[in-house]
């Protein structure tokens, strides 16, 4: 995750239920991995286990869809969208 990439998170809205990432997990009773960006510094939501903090208000964290669906409604929660797995590897020519 880059400088820019932390940026363009303070300008996301909270995600709706329509967003494709969110929705494949949707159903699945499979926990998620989400950034999520609070209003109150060091506030972590109820059932958001902290995997990595970026800062005091925003980090990524596991939860499950129930969890998801209470932080859509948190008014502490500003920002929720899906963590993409990171691939990194060498390029092969």
């Amino acid at each position: 995750m880059t400088i820019d990439d932390l940026k363009s998170l303070q300008r996301l809205s909270k995600i709706e239920s329509s967003s494709p990432a969110m929705r494949e997990n949707e159903g699945s009773g499979q926990p998620m991995t989400a950034v999520i960006q609070v209003e109150v510094p060091n506030y972590v939501p109820a059932g958001v286990f902290v995997s990595t903090r970026v800062n005091p208000t925003l980090f990524t964290g596991r939860l499950s869809e129930r969890v998801l669906s209470n932080l859509r409604k948190d008014p502490n929660v500003k920002d929720i969208t899906h963590a993409r797995p990171q691939q990194f590897g060498v390029e092969r020519r």
